[in-house]
């Protein structure tokens, strides 16, 4: 089984299935781990999880500090991270019954899944850069609905790599065999000739008191023409209010944590993150709207009205 969210009155949506059902693996997204968190709701102490040896993230980024909770939380359950997409039927990276979990990592890639990074210095087997798969692989698609000469197929997996999968993911693979998914590479920022993952941001962020999720992107840099400056959307926790003082703590505990061009020009504070209809995180179209640029498919998203209270330097922001 799996959860999207808890309900608005706490409970924990669909979770007695864990104990009714003697469910032995269970997946949802680190932001449904994030408001059970938030929440103090911890399933080990409501219901029987005799028979859980398992529980599963993807969606988003699995932050490291949520390890030590769901392991407490779900009654010390094997936490795993696994990512993959919809458009393969599968996943790249899984968790590997063999292998210690890593904290932050994937234990390793799905059979069949030749995984590589691909950058500067081309594609190698281990380092960071964007994830390709080197080899066809089962569920590999082979054609669009309605790409008659295959040029969408091409343009969108095989275009910055001629004839290696190119997935659309930042990822780190470690010599050990772990992979540690950073983001989507298109919303990997530079500021300043720094590259900087949202993920990292985002992660600090949600450990201060008052935000309950966190979402970095770029936007055009007023001061900057053609750069770019960082800009983090939050929601709240229930009677936090996005004041001064708050601020200073986000900031704070960003550069603290990562260094001074982590830290963003601007926090705004919008009453929900857009989401798809599966529930991942909407950044390419926030990504839109903060440059100014029409949102392709907002038929594509869950709640497509919060895009609305999203400013930017092209419709003017609030600056905090």
């Amino acid at each position: 089984s799996s959860c999207d969210e808890p309900t608005t009155d706490g409970e924990i949506h669909e979770a007695l299935l864990l104990g009714e059902e003697r469910v032995t693996v269970f997946g949802a997204s680190p932001a449904y781990f994030q408001v059970l968190e938030q929440l103090g709701k911890r399933p080990a102490d409501a219901f029987d999880l005799g028979s859980l040896h398992t529980v599963l993230s993807t969606g988003s980024v699995l932050h490291e500090r949520q390890y030590d909770w769901l392991d407490e939380a779900f009654d010390g359950a094997r936490v795993e991270s696994i990512s993959g997409g919809t458009d393969i039927v599968g996943c790249f990276v899984l968790g590997h019954p063999h292998r210690p979990p890593v904290r932050g990592d994937s234990t390793g890639p799905g059979l069949a899944m030749r995984l590589a990074v691909a950058g500067e210095g081309g594609i190698v087997a281990h380092g960071e850069g964007d994830l390709v798969c080197k080899t066809p692989f089962p569920s590999r698609p082979v054609a669009i609905w309605g790409d008659t000469d295959g040029s969408r197929l091409d343009d969108s997996y095989y275009r910055e790599n001629p004839g290696v999968w190119t997935h659309g993911d930042r990822a780190l693979i470690r010599s050990g065999g772990s992979v540690r998914i950073l983001g989507r590479s298109d919303g990997v920022l530079n500021v300043r000739g720094v590259r900087i993952g949202p993920a990292e941001v985002q992660a600090v962020a949600t450990t201060v008191e008052g935000v309950a999720e966190a979402m970095a992107a770029g936007e055009p840099d007023p001061d900057d023409p053609g750069g770019q400056r960082l800009v983090l959307l939050v929601t709240l926790a229930h009677g936090a209010i996005l004041d001064r003082p708050m601020t200073l703590r986000i900031k704070r505990a960003i550069r603290d944590a990562t260094s001074p061009l982590h830290v963003p020009a601007r926090i705004q504070a919008i009453s929900a993150l857009p989401v798809t209809h599966s529930g991942k995180q909407a950044e390419g179209a926030v990504r839109a709207v903060l440059a100014g640029r029409p949102v392709a498919s907002r038929e594509a998203l869950r709640n497509p009205e919060v895009l609305n209270e999203i400013s930017s330097p092209v419709r003017g922001s609030d600056e905090r």
